[in-house]
């Protein structure tokens, strides 16, 4: 393997980097989106925030962050949000300058909480059984071993992916416990997968009252049919489609099955009884049975 590409993987995952350094980094890189003395508009609970119409169109830098944990659902909700605003999907520092729907998997920082180019935040959890499920299979893809970590054995048995690279490796690098009560602690509104999966109109349509954005069910219908999981899955999601962006095209291989309680007949009972005593907590506050 090339070695520039041996130390980007090796860097990718280490804490001073991901954890101080990298957040300093994008706050620099978006400090003309920044104003240091206020929260963003994505994390401003007051009862009187402005009330964001649909056809009103957005500024040229204007956002929603959709953030959550990894195989969680993120992109669904990105396109959904894409589709219902009629504004491309970006990334969050890359496109800064321009509008759209970005993603974000790690715990809001400087570089997240004070850009008031984001005027919405969202946050989207899953079964955290499936999550492990769909990323070990995600893992084994060309897409994450090229674009994520080339140092992953795409041979690994769940066993070996869940305590030696989901425990060890994921479960740092985004800090899944913090991420997750951080943007609770923001009032951030939140989706859960299997909600929106089980009624995506109902689900949706709640998001978007909390979120103060006006419900256009027209809108609403157009965007559930134009994001079904069956078309993302048949598509993918091409870079034209991420505005300006570095970074390549989604495959359909991201998109595996897109349904809820496959961890039933995956995960070994020795996986499922760590799980349900490691995140028991989390998963009882999201109202997951364990």
């Amino acid at each position: 393997m090339n070695l520039l590409l041996k130390l980007r993987h090796r860097f990718t995952y280490h804490y001073m980097l991901n954890e101080k350094i990298i957040p300093v980094m994008k706050a620099a890189l978006c400090y003309r989106q920044c104003d240091f003395k206020r929260l963003s508009p994505a994390f401003d609970n007051r009862s009187d925030k402005i009330v964001i119409d649909p056809l009103t169109p957005f500024l040229s830098n204007e956002k929603i962050l959709v953030c959550g944990w990894p195989k969680a659902g993120n992109t669904w909700v990105q396109a959904l949000f894409s589709e219902y605003f009629s504004i491309p999907l970006i990334q969050p520092f890359l496109d800064q300058n321009r509008s759209g729907v970005a993603s974000n998997h790690f715990a809001p920082g400087i570089d997240i909480l004070y850009r008031q180019d984001i005027k919405r935040c969202v946050f989207i959890v899953r079964d955290i059984r499936d999550i492990v499920c769909s990323y070990y299979h995600y893992a084994a893809t060309p897409f994450h071993l090229i674009y994520v970590n080339a140092n992953y054995d795409p041979e690994s048995t769940i066993e070996q992916f869940y305590y030696d690279y989901f425990i060890k490796v994921i479960l740092k690098r985004y800090r899944w416990f913090d991420t997750f009560h951080m943007y609770n602690e923001y009032g951030t509104p939140l989706i859960r997968y299997e909600d929106l999966l089980n009624d995506p109109f109902e689900e949706f349509k709640k998001l978007l009252l909390k979120s103060a954005i006006v419900v256009d069910p027209n809108r609403l219908q157009r965007s559930i049919k134009n994001t079904s999981f069956k078309r993302l899955k048949k598509k993918g999601v091409s870079a034209g489609e991420w505005g300006k962006t570095m970074f390549p095209d989604m495959p359909i291989s991201h998109f595996r099955k897109g349904k809820s309680g496959g961890w039933r007949l995956e995960l070994p009972v020795a996986i499922q009884n760590d799980i349900a005593q490691r995140f028991g907590q989390i998963m009882d506050e999201l109202g997951y049975q364990v």
